[in-house]
């Protein structure tokens, strides 16, 4: 059982974030805390609100750069394949709480470690010019680093966001399908 019991997704300067609201912050805290949250979170609100950043908008950024630097971008891919794995394995597993946490901080977080060294290392190392999109990415991961290893000190914040994108996504009825096709 989820001790958040509201999820939002939000957009910020940096990007897309989920907001986890405990259930033991009021409806009307809840409001005011995701209001105040929105525009960028705050360390200090953290203790009322979890703001984590989706691994797959991330994920996105570097495949977009795929053409240009190939190299560099299937190695940031299989990083994150590793983090998607160890998921899979908790889920297949069942584990939760602790045993989840544990299991990410074990095996997940040397990854989220090694990726965040290498890319700093690499964007010195390189010198890429800084409209090069492997440099975006690496740039857009680098800035949301904190908010994209919350789900590696909480084990009830999900490693994406999807499951909320899914949430928001329209259901299209049978008469408006019909009023589009024409």
């Amino acid at each position: 059982m989820s001790k958040y019991k509201t999820l939002q997704h939000t957009e910020w300067e940096y990007g897309y974030h989920a907001i986890f609201i405990p259930k033991t912050v009021s409806v009307k805290a809840r409001a005011r805390e995701v209001s105040r949250t929105s525009s960028k979170p705050k360390d200090e609100k953290r203790d009322k609100v979890t703001c984590a950043s989706c691994w797959a908008h991330v994920r996105r950024k570097f495949v977009e750069a795929e053409d240009v630097e190939p190299e560099r971008v299937a190695r940031v891919l299989d990083w994150i394949r590793g983090f998607y794995r160890i998921e899979d394995e908790i889920r297949e597993e069942k584990l939760e709480g602790e045993a989840k946490l544990e299991r990410r901080t074990r095996q997940s977080k040397p990854l989220v470690t090694e990726l965040f060294a290498w890319l700093e290392q690499d964007l010195v190392a390189s010198a890429l010019v800084p409209t090069n999109p492997f440099t975006n990415a690496a740039r857009h991961a680098l800035k949301l680093k904190p908010y994209l290893e919350v789900f590696l000190s909480d084990p009830e914040v999900p490693i994406d966001t999807n499951h909320l994108e899914r949430a928001l996504r329209p259901i299209p009825s049978p008469a408006l399908a019909n009023s589009i096709s024409g």
